[in-house]
């Protein structure tokens, strides 16, 4: 294949991938930025994530920031060198300004990499569900696939790409200032568990529950009507192990038609906006990720 028909895939650091299929599929991240005790960081790279979880616990101050233009301009800038065009996948822009960076970095690249098609994707969700969207993707460049093709790939998967979270309680995201029309009602009620769902830019509350078991039964039971017959890989998430954790990614396994399941924990700003002790599940089609392949696993 020419240099110049290969694509590129860009995309942030917070979307739950296992780091052998993103060192695999050649996925470029540009890693979001937090601080937290007066230092900034990059999505968790110099730091160890229970450290984080642990300071996520106390009322202290937490900064976040998506990269700049001039992270996604040096990613973009990167990629050109063995890439003729580029897809950049980016989580809802209701939801953060990662998007509006990365479409900047689009319109400055013009003069930096003339000649480099550039189209930037809002997924319309995050986290492990934007991840496997650009799985999705990536598994299309890889095989060789045009930029089109590229793009229909991603289209096809964010329509059948789901997400559910459950938070351990709604202090934390109620902290954070984030969500509030979704926990509007819930009022005082911060020990309550809150089953809530993102896609399409939005996100919505599912059903409220007084212990984290019941909210995995009526996870599990959501999923199975969603799923039906048709063959997924999923991504369990988490902000802090527990038996609750492996609870819930024994019954995505045993109770969904799954290819393949994968652990994975939330990235620091996701278990910023989560709160610590949450859980969540991903999943999509899996022949939507590899088409060549149809059911196989990875």
């Amino acid at each position: 294949m020419l240099l110049g028909n290969r694509v590129a895939v860009v995309t942030n650091s917070a979307i739950a991938l296992p780091p052998e299929m993103i060192r695999d599929y050649n996925i470029r991240l540009v890693p979001p930025i937090f601080t937290m005790d007066g230092c900034t960081y990059r999505n968790g790279e110099d730091v160890p994530i229970e450290d984080i979880y642990a300071y996520l616990e106390q009322d202290k101050p937490f900064l976040t920031a998506p990269g700049s233009p001039y992270d996604y301009l040096e990613a973009y800038r990167e990629v050109a060198q063995w890439a003729g065009a580029i897809v950049c996948l980016t989580i809802p822009k209701e939801l953060s300004t990662m998007f509006d960076s990365a479409r900047t970095a689009m319109e400055m690249a013009k003069e930096v990499i003339p000649g480099v098609s550039i189209q930037v994707l809002d997924c319309g969700t995050l986290a492990g569900a934007q991840g496997l969207i650009v799985l999705a993707v990536a598994a299309r460049a890889m095989g060789g696939d045009s930029l089109e093709q590229a793009i229909a790939a991603a289209e096809a998967a964010i329509g059948a790409t789901g997400l559910f979270l459950l938070l351990k309680t709604v202090r934390y995201t109620a902290r954070t200032g984030r969500l509030l029309g979704v926990l509007a009602g819930v009022g005082t009620m911060l020990s309550i568990k809150a089953l809530v769902t993102i896609g399409n830019g939005r996100v919505r509350m599912v059903s409220l529950h007084r212990s984290m078991e019941a909210g995995i039964q009526r996870l599990i039971k959501i999923m199975v009507a969603k799923v039906g017959h048709t063959r997924v890989t999923a991504i369990v998430m988490h902000s802090g192990y527990s038996e609750e954790v492996e609870q819930l990614a024994a019954r995505v396994s045993d109770q969904l038609p799954c290819t393949q399941v994968w652990l994975s924990q939330f990235s620091p700003i996701m278990a910023y906006i989560a709160g610590p002790g949450a859980l969540g599940v991903a999943f999509c089609p899996t022949h939507l990720l590899r088409p060549e392949s149809g059911d196989s696993a990875f």
